[in-house]
């Protein structure tokens, strides 16, 4: 017999739903479980060392710790702006793409083995808050 989740001991909720939850948890699009698995189509652009450091910070904090250390600094206001993070980066800019808040680009970037071209789509909050549709 296999233990009911916590959604099925809930008698209004609907059994599509139920089903629906299920079979969501049978799918996954990486399914080996591992958080930094998804990091080795991306090697070389943090060091996975830094990547692991930061992932046991996270994995220690508290609900409302992690709203102020990872949610709050993404709603700020005066955040930096996607373009302007960018810019910072060590890189040549080959083509960008504006339309209102929808902002993208394609940018060649140095790494340890060679250049390598990375393309970007970001949201511009200082129009329409962001909003794309």
């Amino acid at each position: 017999m296999t233990a009911k989740s916590p959604i099925e001991n809930t008698a209004s909720v609907d059994s599509l739903f139920i089903q629906a939850e299920h079979l969501a948890s049978d799918f996954s699009l990486f399914p080996d479980h591992n958080p930094l698995s998804t990091g080795k189509h991306l090697a070389g652009l943090i060091e996975e060392r830094k990547v692991k450091a930061r992932l046991k910070q996270l994995q220690k904090l508290d609900v409302d710790s992690y709203i102020a250390e990872v949610v709050q600094p993404a709603q700020h206001t005066k955040r930096p702006t996607a373009q302007e993070i960018i810019a910072k980066l060590n890189g040549k800019i080959i083509t960008t793409q504006e339309k209102g808040p929808f902002y993208s680009v394609e940018i060649e970037l140095p790494f340890s083995n060679g250049k390598r071209r990375i393309g970007i789509i970001a949201q511009d909050r200082s129009s329409a808050n962001g909003a794309w549709m």
